[in-house]
């Protein structure tokens, strides 16, 4: 079978190539993303540290919705990729089918419980009554947006499985540019539209999430796609179900303990002063700013190490592994230099409190440390998820669970919590876990080349 020009087909041609032309769209549609939650945290910061830290909580929530909505981004992604590698039409528009399906379960489901949820997740993570009022304010606008996360993340995974990412990355524009006009109209308000506050802001983001989810859709409207929805497909196919869990649940584990650290760490420090807690909210937001090419690179590799894989190409697959590890580990090693230096210009634009600044700046001084084996972890899961085995990106991560956990509750537990102390315990569980990582890839690598004869391998031209 010969690939349309619906897909593209990375199985030949540059490796180097093929891992910077998804890149590129990526980066862009997640400097979009990252754009989004920026406009959202400065016109918020304007009405209160109180407003500021329950955007940053409700957030955390959002990035749980996104832990789980990993098992539908990577095993759609893999399934394709593997699929379109096989030159298999029939079976990815089948997996695309069933994936789109079990969004819109997802997106139900937290329609219906989400408020609930959250209302007991604030309770245990502040105890400023401004903060969890505020936050449920946000929420009761914000849960739309936060249900049709399944959907749309699911849509591109799809995309970045047939190695086509650039309609997405309109569609995200787009919504940032409708978001960015949304926001500041409706927080606080402007000639008959009357002024919402928190709750503006949550409303904005909805509209917008509606607006990138329609403008995807109509790509798969085309007729001569590679990938179509067929409704008629809807029905639950266990086996395909099951392949999606399989690959897709390990890591959406596995962020769901990165959720469950982000809530501890703010656990941790509920009772120290509110300039920290807001510091930790924006010198988040300001790492997930600086990490997006690094996140760009490494969320290419699953679908170009992917399709290799599924075609038996050994070498390429390979080479796709450590091309990117070693581009990842050089961005990462600039922006460490940024954040080290530059950390009190990055947080002023979020904030006119010069302790809350102060903070920040304190706080990318030290977890810059850990960002080259931040890398080196997304490295490695990428290629994990390439060949469908994410249990040791999973073992990678639960490893936090005796480095960082119980040292935490420790901590708490003997009222001897300080900001340097949680800082510096986080980046040498970070540095630890890059390690586990490197170890279990290496292996998981070996693995794979000696269950496989070199005949049943191409060694063709890697480039």
């Amino acid at each position: 079978m010969i690939l349309d020009d619906s897909v593209k087909d990375l199985t030949q041609g540059s490796i180097p190539k093929h891992i910077i032309s998804i890149a590129l769209p990526l980066a862009i549609g997640m400097l979009v993303h990252t754009l989004y939650m920026f406009t959202d945290l400065y016109f918020v910061s304007q009405l209160g540290d109180a407003e500021t830290t329950a955007l940053s909580l409700v957030g955390n929530v959002l990035f749980f919705i996104f832990a789980i909505s990993q098992i539908l981004n990577v095993g759609t992604a893999t399934l394709i990729a593997n699929s379109v590698g096989k030159k298999n039409q029939a079976e990815s528009n089948s997996i695309f089918n069933q994936a789109i399906l079990l969004s819109c379960i997802l997106g139900l489901v937290v329609l219906s419980f989400g408020l609930f949820v959250i209302q007991f997740y604030l309770q245990h993570t502040t105890t400023d009554l401004a903060v969890r009022e505020a936050a449920m304010i946000y929420t009761k606008w914000f849960i739309p947006c936060l249900a049709m996360q399944f959907l749309f993340i699911t849509l591109g995974a799809a995309m970045r499985g047939i190695g086509i990412v650039k309609p997405m990355m309109f569609a995200q524009l787009g919504s940032l540019l409708l978001n960015i006009l949304l926001s500041p109209l409706l927080i606080t308000g402007w000639g008959s539209i009357p002024s919402m506050g928190i709750s503006g802001a949550g409303l904005a983001s909805s509209i917008s999430m509606i607006l990138a989810i329609v403008v995807t859709l109509l790509y798969f409207r085309k007729a001569d796609g590679y990938l179509r929805i067929d409704l008629k497909a809807w029905k639950i196919d266990h086996s395909t179900i099951k392949k999606l869990l399989v690959i897709g649940g390990p890591v959406g584990l596995e962020l769901t303990l990165t959720f469950c650290y982000i809530s501890l760490t703010f656990w941790a420090i509920k009772d120290l002063s509110t300039d920290v807690q807001a510091a930790l909210s924006i010198g988040s937001k300001i790492i997930q700013g600086l990490s997006l090419p690094m996140m760009a690179v490494v969320f290419s590799l699953p679908a170009v190490a992917g399709q290799n894989f599924g075609a038996n190409n050994l070498a390429r697959f390979r080479y796709a592994f450590f091309w990117v590890m070693c581009c990842v580990s050089i961005i990462m090693l600039l922006m460490s230099v940024i954040a080290i230096n530059c950390g009190h210009l990055l947080a002023t634009p979020f904030s006119n409190d010069a302790n809350v600044i102060e903070q920040t700046q304190y706080f990318l001084e030290i977890v810059a440390f850990n960002f080259i084996a931040t890398g080196i972890v997304y490295s490695c899961s990428g290629i994990f998820q390439a060949t469908g085995n994410t249990f040791p990106s999973l073992i990678s991560n639960a490893s936090r669970l005796f480095t960082f956990v119980l040292p935490i509750i420790w901590l708490v537990l003997t009222q001897r919590v300080s900001v340097e102390l949680l800082w510096h315990l986080s980046v040498i569980t970070v540095v630890i876990q890059a390690a586990l990582s490197l170890y279990l890839a290496r292996n998981h690598l070996g693995l794979i080349a000696s269950k496989i004869s070199a005949t049943d391998y191409s060694v063709k031209e890697v480039s």
